[in-house]
């Protein structure tokens, strides 16, 4: 009975480092995944133009002449 418990005892804990294992190693592979995928993928550049558009002339009144 003893050797019994021991032993599924210790599968349980065999199991649970195996799950925590592969749990690291989805985290791990899929931040390298990130990785690469930014190094293959094409640089783009962006240009952006500026337009420079000139300020109106101040308005003016014309006023009649007073003598």
């Amino acid at each position: 009975m003893e050797a019994t418990a021991t032993f599924t005892g210790g599968r349980r804990s065999i199991r649970l480092f195996a799950a925590i294992l592969a749990l690291a190693a989805v985290f791990m592979l899929g931040g390298a995944g990130g990785y690469v995928v930014k190094a293959l993928t094409a640089t783009t550049t962006t240009s952006t133009q500026i337009v420079v558009v000139p300020a109106a002339s101040p308005k003016q009144t014309i006023l009649p002449n007073q003598t």
